[in-house]
């Protein structure tokens, strides 16, 4: 720990796990949320929707980088000529060290179809029986969400924080590696053997 701790970059990866792992994980909760909120309900074209929305998630992975280099792109991505529709100038999100954070919490934003997911089981899981005994007592369409729809999924509704902070490690992992295999010093160490001696 004191070898990492005096590295300089040690607590500059560290403030950008925490600063990834506050923006990214409450943002990707509430959007599940939401979205399997709005697909509980009965529409037209439910498997329809619940498929566009959970399709991203599962896009392989160099396909959904060359999209968001492409989306992202300081001078001829899409997001910039939306804001550029509103007299905003372009952000260089892949180029700035103070946008590159945020284009990585919007970036995961596309795999929020798994939590999706995961929320509308746990929705479908609730019985309708507590629904309409509520609608009996009086309770309103606040007062349903509150005490019925919000708490009963709870275990889904924190399912995501774990999975969300254990993948924002590799912001860490990264530097571990870097600084594991590129310092003479912990060379030495991997080349020691047990009893002590240079292998």
């Amino acid at each position: 720990v004191k070898a990492f701790s005096r590295e300089p970059l040690f607590w500059k990866s560290l403030g950008n796990t925490a600063y990834y792992v506050v923006g990214a994980v409450p943002l990707r909760i509430v959007l599940g949320f939401a979205l399997a909120l709005l697909l509980n309900m009965k529409v037209r074209g439910l498997t329809i929707w619940r498929t566009l929305f959970y399709v991203p998630s599962i896009t392989p992975l160099v396909a959904t980088t060359v999209l968001w280099l492409y989306l992202l792109n300081p001078k001829f991505g899409l997001i910039n000529y939306a804001l550029s529709l509103v007299h905003i100038d372009p952000i260089p999100w892949l180029t700035s060290p103070k946008w590159s954070k945020p284009a990585l919490i919007l970036m995961s934003i596309w795999w929020v179809g798994g939590n999706m997911v995961i929320f509308l089981a746990g929705l479908q899981g609730i019985p309708r029986d507590l629904y309409e005994a509520a609608h009996v007592d009086g309770a309103s369409g606040w007062r349903l969400f509150w005490n019925i729809t919000f708490p009963l999924p709870n275990g889904t509704l924190t399912g995501d924080s774990p999975l969300r902070a254990e993948l924002a490690k590799h912001h860490l992992g990264v530097y571990f590696y870097g600084v594991a295999f590129t310092s003479v010093n912990m060379l030495n160490v991997a080349r020691t053997s047990p009893t002590g001696k240079q292998l």
